[in-house]
C-alpha cells in the first residue's frame, strides 16, 4: 500500500483575495466635505462645492476623467446652469486655474457663457456636447448658405470672400474652410470625427432644406449678359451687348461681388486683370496674337479661331464647338493650344492625356471649363460619343461608392482643345463639332520662357480686346439669319459677328467655315475602308440600289489585309455607311436609306460623283496613307475618271 505524504496547510488558506471592486474602493480619492454654491451630482454625490471647486476639478483626473479643455468645458457648463455669470466665472478661474492665460481655456469659457440656449445638466455631461456643437454650427452658418444643384450635389457659398466664392460641402475645400473658421473664432482645433459629423450635417442641409441653384466654373450666361470669372482675388466681369465698334467704348462692368454662383476648384487659375488706359487697335492685337505666339498663318483658320474664342465667351448656353491643333513634330501645335486656353481660362493644369472611358471625360469636365488634351493619335469610339456630348450637355451615370441603389451623376457642359500629329476625328459626328487648324512647321524655334513671359504681359490687352468683340457679338449675333448650312448654329453666327467686327464680310467667315468643314469631311473619307471600297467597285455617276447584303458583296475586299480593317457583314457596313453619309453628300454623292417603304427589305440607293469630282482623284492616288492601308484602286476605273 502506498505510503500518503503529509500536507502542510497553510495558515492564509481561508483568508479570501480582495474583489476588483473592493480594490477600486480603497483606491478611490476620499470625499471631501465643502460649503460653496457650485453644486454637482457626479462622482462626488451631491456634496456642495466651494469656490475651489474649481481647482478640484481641473486637476482630479481619476474623478473626472478627460482632457484639461474637457474637464472645464463641464465645469464651466454646469457653472452656467446653476446661475454663474461668465465675469464671476473668469474671475474664480483665473485665481485657481494653473494657467489663466492659456488663450484655449479662456475660448471654452467663452464658447459655453456666449450660447444663447438653455441648457441642464446631466451626469454624463451629454448637454454640454451638444451646446457646443450647436455653438460650432452657428459659426459657420454665420459664413456660409447652402443650396444644391439639379443632381442633388450641395453646395455652400462663402459669403464674406470674393468670387469664385462656392465650394462642394462633400470637398476638401469646404472641410478645410470651416477647420479655419473654427479655429479663428473659437481657437479651437476641430478633430476628423466632428468635421466629418458637420460636413455631413451641412450636406443634409444643403440637398431638404436649402433651395435648388445653377452653378458655374468660368463663364456664366444670365439674361441677355455674360458674367466672366477672372479667379483668384478679382472678381468678375459682368459683359454687356453693345453695337459700338469703338474699342474706347467698355462694353463691360468689373465687378467684385455677384449673384451669380462661381464654384472654386483646384483646375482653374486666375485671369488677368483688365486694363483699359492703354487703348490699341483690335487689329493690331490679333496680329501680334498670332505673330508672335500663335503659329496660324492662314486668315481663314485666325478669324476660326478668334470666332471659336468669342463663342466661349457668349454660347455659354448654346452648342461649344471644339479646337484641335494638327502639324508635324516641332510646330508649335501644343503650345498654340495651351496659350488659346490661357487666354480665357487658364489653369495650373495645362495638358491632360485623352481618357479612355467616359467616367474620365466627364471628371475633366467637372473642374475645367475648357479641358485640353495633349498628343492625342486616336479618338476612340466611345471617347468621341462622349465628347459629342461635352459639346450640348450630357451626363455619366455610375454607382455611388458604399451604396447599392445611390447614383453617382457628373453632368457636364465645355468645349474641349486637342492637339496631335493626326488628331483629327474619324467620325462625322465629332467633326461636325470641331474646327482643324493644320499648324504650319517654325521657321525658327523660340525660347519658350521667354515667349511666355512676353505673353503674360500682352495677354490683358488680349483679353480686353475679346471681350470688346464679345460686347458686341452679344448683340449682333441674335440678329443674323443667314449664316449658311451649319450644324453648329450658334458659332456660325457668332463667327459672322466676329467677321463684322474685324472689317470683313460675314461671307467670308461662312467660306472660312465651309473649306475648314470639307477639309475634315474629306479626312474622314480618306481613311474609312467603306468610301475607299465604293470608289474602288463603282465608275463615276454608277448607280446602286439594294440590299445591304447586296451591297456587302458588292464592295467587300478579297485581299485578307484590307479585310480586316473592314465592317464584318451587312448589318456592320450599313451601320457604318449611316456614319458617314452627311460626307459622302458634302462631296457629289447621292445617298437615300430605306425610302422605299412599300418593299419589304431595307433599300439602299446610291449614286457616284461625277468624274469631274476632285474626290476621285484624291482617293484613287494622290493619299500614300490611303493607298498603304486599302490597296491601289481598280486601274481600270482609275483610267476611266483620268
Amino acid at each position: 500500500m502506498a505510503s500518503l505524504k503529509p500536507v502542510k496547510v497553510s495558515q492564509e488558506t481561508n483568508i479570501a483575495k480582495p474583489s476588483k471592486k473592493q480594490k477600486r474602493a480603497a483606491n478611490k480619492i476620499p470625499a471631501i466635505e465643502y460649503d460653496g454654491t457650485l453644486n454637482y451630482k457626479h462622482n462626488l454625490g451631491s456634496k456642495p462645492l466651494p469656490e475651489g471647486g474649481i481647482d478640484f476639478f481641473l486637476k482630479a483626473e481619476k474623478n473626472w476623467p478627460g482632457s484639461w479643455n474637457h474637464r472645464l468645458n463641464k465645469t464651466a457648463f454646469i457653472a452656467k446652469a446653476n446661475g454663474w455669470l461668465k465675469d464671476e466665472f473668469t474671475e474664480l478661474f483665473e485665481k485657481y486655474a494653473p494657467d489663466p492665460k492659456d488663450p484655449s481655456c479662456l475660448a471654452v469659457i467663452k464658447s459655453v457663457f456666449d450660447l444663447k440656449v438653455l441648457t441642464t445638466d446631466s451626469n454624463d455631461g451629454s448637454d454640454s456636447k451638444k451646446a457646443f456643437r450647436e455653438l460650432l454650427i452657428k459659426d459657420i452658418n454665420a459664413e456660409v448658405e447652402t443650396f444644391h444643384t439639379s443632381d442633388q450635389i450641395p453646395f455652400a457659398r462663402l459669403v464674406n470672400e470674393p468670387v469664385p466664392n462656392v465650394v462642394s460641402v462633400r470637398s476638401v475645400l469646404f472641410e478645410g474652410f470651416i477647420k479655419k473658421c473654427i479655429y479663428e473664432k473659437r481657437n479651437y482645433v476641430l478633430s476628423k470625427s466632428m468635421s466629418d459629423d458637420l460636413i455631413g450635417l451641412f450636406s443634409a442641409m444643403a440637398i431638404h432644406r436649402s433651395g435648388l441653384e445653377k452653378i458655374h466654373l468660368r463663364i456664366a450666361r444670365e439674361g441677355e449678359d455674360v458674367f466672366l470669372c477672372l479667379g483668384g482675388n478679382s472678381g468678375c466681369i459682368r459683359i454687356f451687348p453693345n453695337n459700338s465698334k469703338d474699342i474706347s467704348v467698355q462694353g463691360f462692368k468689373s465687378l467684385q461681388n455677384t449673384k451669380v454662383n462661381f464654384i472654386k476648384s483646384k483646375c482653374t487659375g486666375a485671369l488677368p486683370a483688365i486694363n483699359h488706359t492703354d487703348i490699341l487697335s483690335v487689329n493690331q492685337i490679333t496680329n501680334e496674337l498670332f505673330e508672335k505666339f500663335i503659329n496660324i498663318k492662314s486668315k481663314d483658320d485666325r478669324l476660326l479661331l478668334l470666332a471659336a474664342l468669342v463663342s466661349y465667351l457668349t454660347a455659354s448656353s448654346g452648342d461649344f464647338i471644339f479646337l484641335i491643333f494638327e502639324g508635324e513634330q516641332g510646330s508649335g501645335k501644343s503650345t498654340a493650344m495651351d496659350l488659346a486656353k490661357r487666354l480665357i481660362d487658364p489653369s495650373p493644369v495645362e495638358k491632360n492625356s485623352l481618357p479612355r472611358n467616359a467616367k474620365d471625360v466627364f471628371l475633366a469636365a467637372q473642374h475645367m471649363f475648357i479641358p485640353t488634351f495633349d498628343n492625342v493619335s486616336r479618338v476612340h469610339n466611345d471617347v468621341s460619343d462622349c465628347l459629342c456630348m461635352l459639346s450640348t450637355g450630357g451626363a455619366h451615370l455610375d454607382r455611388a461608392l458604399y451604396t447599392n441603389q445611390d447614383v453617382n451623376v457628373l453632368s457636364a457642359k465645355c468645349p474641349v482643345m486637342m492637339n496631335g500629329i493626326e488628331a483629327s476625328p474619324e467620325r462625322a459626328d465629332l467633326l461636325d463639332r470641331s474646327v482643324i487648324f493644320n499648324i504650319e512647321p517654325l521657321s525658327s524655334q523660340k525660347s519658350k520662357v521667354k515667349m511666355y513671359e512676353d505673353f503674360n504681359d500682352f495677354a490683358p490687352h488680349m483679353l480686353m480686346c475679346l471681350v470688346q468683340i464679345t460686347s458686341y457679338a452679344l448683340s449682333r449675333a441674335p440678329k443674323i439669319d443667314d449664316f449658311g448650312p451649319f450644324r453648329m448654329t450658334d458659332f456660325a453666327k457668332v463667327g459672322c459677328a466676329v467677321a463684322e467686327y474685324l472689317g470683313y464680310e460675314k461671307e467670308f467667315f461662312i467660306n472660312a467655315y465651309l473649306k475648314n468643314r470639307d477639309r475634315g469631311s474629306k479626312a474622314i473619307l480618306e481613311n474609312d475602308p467603306i468610301a475607299r471600297q465604293l470608289l474602288k467597285s463603282f465608275l463615276p455617276s454608277e448607280k446602286f440600289v439594294g440590299t445591304a447584303t447586296q451591297l456587302y458583296e458588292k464592295i467587300k475586299p478579297h485581299e485578307f489585309e484590307l479585310f480586316r480593317y473592314f465592317p464584318k457583314g451587312p448589318a456592320a457596313v450599313s451601320k457604318s455607311l449611316r456614319r458617314i453619309v452627311p460626307d459622302l453628300r458634302k462631296q457629289g454623292f447621292k445617298v437615300l436609306l430605306d425610302e422605299n417603304r412599300d418593299s419589304d427589305y431595307r433599300e439602299i440607293e446610291l449614286e457616284m460623283p461625277p468624274k469631274e469630282s476632285s474626290i476621285w482623284a484624291r482617293l484613287n492616288g494622290k493619299v500614300a496613307i490611303a493607298q498603304r492601308q486599302f490597296g491601289v484602286p481598280n486601274m481600270d476605273s482609275y483610267e476611266d475618271v483620268q
